[in-house]
């Protein structure tokens, strides 16, 4: 287990690490506030193979995600750039092909935080947990904590939460496996 604190540490750039260097067959995820263009941009690049605007093709790479559904239609939301849409002026990247992403059917906030890496392979499956939102003020401003948990277990606990949460979403879990 990594455990990683912010603002002191810099745990989104871990995180980031993680993704890139260490994600190989799938990354589904669960999260209050994603506003952070290199993770999007990593997840990207998973996905789509392409870093840039609006191209790429898929890889095979397995993304899903689930978002509050108070932050869907926010121009910063990491959503924006998955849809295709064009979000923050500032930071702002288009994917070319849409991954199975959704605001929440929750009734309440979905204030969760993971990530669930390669769950159900050979590949070192892991789960990145914690307090911080992948945004700036998660990383720079408040004080959060980050796990970075190596169990296939855990990650498949996770998967099981993490069914839970794309059912209420989508109505469906023909996703799983």
């Amino acid at each position: 287990m990594e455990v990683h604190f912010s603002p002191s540490e810099g745990a989104l750039a871990r995180v980031n690490e993680a993704v890139a260097e260490d994600a190989d067959v799938s990354a589904r995820f669960c999260i209050y506030a994603f506003s952070d263009q290199e993770l999007t941009d990593n997840l990207k690049l998973k996905y789509e193979g392409s870093t840039t605007e609006a191209t790429g093709s898929l890889t095979g790479f397995k993304l899903q995600g689930v978002f509050e559904s108070g932050y869907w239609s926010q121009y910063w939301s990491a959503n924006m750039d998955m849809l295709g849409i064009d979000g923050n002026p500032d930071q702002s990247n288009r994917w070319n092909n849409v991954p199975p992403i959704s605001f929440d059917g929750e009734d309440n906030l979905l204030h969760h935080k993971y990530m669930i890496v390669d769950e159900g392979t050979a590949s070192d499956p892991f789960v990145i947990t914690g307090s911080m939102n992948w945004s700036a003020n998660g990383d720079d401003t408040n004080d959060e904590n980050t796990l970075i948990i190596h169990d296939a277990a855990i990650a498949n606990q996770y998967y099981q939460e993490f069914a839970a949460r794309y059912y209420m979403a989508f109505g469906v879990v023909d996703f799983l496996k």
